[in-house]
């Protein structure tokens, strides 16, 4: 088998069917329909500089194409979130690895939750997940402490936020939780306000609106639907027996990859066929030791987030009393 055959060969497995494998290729080389033919079917070669477009576009490596070695794999690692604008930008590649997932008509995204996924929140809890992320880390990097108040009130990390939910809903989901995933929320929010950093009127906003962050999860749960998306499934499990570890799973008729974090924002992702097929048995086996809490599971559903309420209604009668 030729060279150009074998790397052709190997990204026609990245690609959705529902998309013209050629269309792709002239896209990610910027040539047009017949150059890009011409190039897929060997009569004219390819060049290293649009090896390295192939390689950046479709995410891989030459060994990952030319190499039977088994005892390495390759992972990918973006830059660190070091500045409000690193933070912004760390929303866009989680939107764009997304995007490239809910291409494909079977797309999944399976999540382990130690703590609340990034994706859910609603106004002021939103605002305040991104400000206790800053706030906790910015002896590491360029960030000024403000006020809560006065905390991206441009709306810019918001916005990216938001967007990054939103396309969230467009993939079907399951979600592993414990009855741990929210202490580090909770946790959180009574540090700022015990640090005089969030004002008493401030913080139980947050609560609110964390409280119907929470509401919308278990409304999901009953309809079994995620979002407002009423075509993506959604799947909802507790877990307290297997430790969960915030690794979150995506798949495709035709792809795998997943990605496993180091640091609170920080991932290692792996797109290596044979370790993503390990990484997705132990998350099945999560899966079977775990109590399914979405759809008609009514009761244990009830007693659940009944349990999460409690928590955050207890946090609320501490913020009050001051």
């Amino acid at each position: 088998m030729k060279s150009e055959e074998k790397l052709f060969n190997f990204i026609r497995k990245k690609v959705p069917e529902s998309l013209s494998f050629t269309d792709e290729i002239a896209q990610v080389l910027e040539i047009n329909y017949d150059a890009a033919y011409r190039r897929i079917s060997g009569k004219t070669a390819v060049s290293l500089q649009e090896v390295l477009k192939l390689m950046e576009a479709f995410d891989f490596s030459i060994t990952d194409v030319f190499s039977d070695k088994k005892d390495f794999i390759r992972v990918t690692k973006k830059e660190g979130v070091n500045s409000v604008d690193k933070l912004g930008e760390y929303f866009s590649l989680a939107s764009t690895e997304l995007r490239e997932i809910s291409k494909f008509q079977s797309s999944e995204i399976i999540y382990s939750a130690k703590d609340i996924p990034v994706y859910y929140s609603y106004k002021s809890y939103r605002k305040f997940k991104m400000f206790a992320f800053l706030n906790v880390l910015s002896d590491q990097f360029n960030f000024k402490r403000i006020a809560f108040k006065d905390f991206d009130n441009n709306d810019y990390l918001s916005t990216k936020l938001k967007q990054l939910e939103d396309i969230y809903e467009s993939v079907a989901t399951t979600e592993i939780w414990s009855s741990d995933t929210l202490t580090s929320s909770i946790n959180q929010i009574m540090y700022f306000f015990k640090s005089k950093i969030l004002e008493q009127e401030d913080a139980l906003l947050i609560i609110e609106d964390f409280l119907k962050t929470i509401q919308k999860i278990e409304h999901q749960c009953t309809t079994g639907k995620r979002g407002s998306n009423n075509n993506k499934v959604f799947k909802f499990y507790s877990n307290d027996l297997l430790n969960l570890n915030n690794t979150i799973f995506m798949q495709g008729e035709k792809t795998q990859k997943f990605f496993v974090p180091y640091t609170t924002l920080s991932y290692i992702k792996i797109a290596d066929p044979d370790t993503c097929d390990e990484a997705l048995k132990y998350l099945k086996k999560q899966l079977e030791f775990s109590k399914q809490l979405s759809g008609d599971s009514a009761l244990e559903r009830t007693i659940f987030f009944n349990e999460m309420y409690k928590k955050i209604n207890k946090l609320k009668s501490i913020i009050k009393l001051g």
